[in-house]
């Protein structure tokens, strides 16, 4: 999800005969840095992070999630794994799975790329542009900008079934 989706990328442009089957959810960038509003998202965490505003950091997660979607300890969790990153906040928004997304070409495996629509730190169109850089990409687009939480049952069937092959 999200950077291990970036980092799986990464290792299939390396060892493309590496998975028979792999998923890859709310992938966050491809072969170009992020876009604008990605960048303003990441610069108001770091930002947070940097002046120790855990309240902050709280609000602006707290904000990325749909109104009245339960979500039990996410922000929370969230919000300590942002602290955990620090500085890479920073750095992060310009790195890049791949230089040369044609070297995707060469995967053999059954790829699932599971995207939301609306999510500016997740971008519908990286979802297209992965799926369509796989030979055997499958994209789902869910109507959602937090489709993890929003529509858990969805994508718990999506893997699933992906997975059960």
């Amino acid at each position: 999800m999200s950077m291990g989706a970036g980092g799986l990328t990464a290792l299939l442009t390396r060892r493309p005969d590496r998975f028979d089957r792999i998923a890859l959810l709310l992938p966050a960038a491809l072969d170009k840095p992020r876009a604008t509003p990605a960048m303003w998202a990441f610069e108001q965490l770091a930002d947070a992070v940097e002046a120790g505003d855990v309240d902050g950091l709280r609000r602006l997660v707290a904000a990325e999630v749909p109104d009245g979607v339960a979500v039990g300890e996410h922000i929370s969790s969230r919000v300590d794994a942002l602290l955990r990153l620090g500085g890479a906040l920073r750095t992060l928004p310009e790195q890049v799975p791949t230089n040369d997304a044609a070297l995707l070409r060469n995967v053999g495996a059954s790829v699932l790329v599971i995207g939301a629509v609306g999510d500016p730190l997740h971008p519908e169109q990286v979802a297209r542009d992965v799926a369509a850089a796989l030979p055997n990409g499958r994209l789902e687009l869910i109507d959602s900008p937090a489709p993890l939480l929003t529509h858990r049952r969805e994508v718990r069937s999506l893997l699933v079934d992906f997975f059960a092959g």
